[in-house]
């Protein structure tokens, strides 16, 4: 009897911790890396801000180079839960980060991409490159590894 009670919660744990470990929902903003050049797995949030603010160059793992990341294209909506979710700013105010930045003639922002397969496209061609897209939009392709931020593969609003 304390045998099957054990068994039972063991269960009961492990269907909580699969549900924890889901995959993203449709509208989570995914990220992924040219598995080909980039070794990471999973990154922080304090780590893709400063990639996708053009102040983190290099990949944290001292060992797949320059980083490359490609935006979405301003005014889309995943551009816009970047902003929100990484950059913790509003697409405004990111637009405004930038100008400031070309007139300190500092960091230059990521290329920017009008359609998610176009991010995919380039991120799977580019050596160090990273991109992010709705999981939805993210088609299976062999050169191309979704990577964890903080421990979650998708991060929502």
């Amino acid at each position: 009897m304390i045998l099957k009670r054990i068994i039972l919660c063991i269960s009961i744990i492990a269907l909580f911790a699969s549900m924890l470990n889901a995959a993203p929902k449709p509208d989570d903003l995914v990220f992924f890396v040219n598995k080909e050049s980039v070794s990471a797995a999973s990154i922080s949030l304090k780590e893709l801000e400063q990639i996708f603010l053009s102040k983190l160059t290099e990949w944290p793992d001292k060992k797949s180079g320059a980083i490359v990341p490609y935006n979405m294209a301003l005014d889309t909506p995943e551009r816009t839960a970047l902003a929100k979710l990484v950059l913790s700013k509003s697409a405004d105010d990111e637009k405004k980060y930038w100008v400031q930045k070309r007139i300190e003639g500092k960091e230059n922002p990521p290329d920017s991409k009008k359609t998610a397969i176009m991010v995919q496209m380039m991120t799977s061609n580019m050596k160090g490159a990273v991109g992010y897209c709705f999981f939805k939009d993210f088609k299976d392709n062999p050169k191309l590894s979704l990577i964890k931020i903080d421990g979650k593969e998708g991060l929502s609003e």
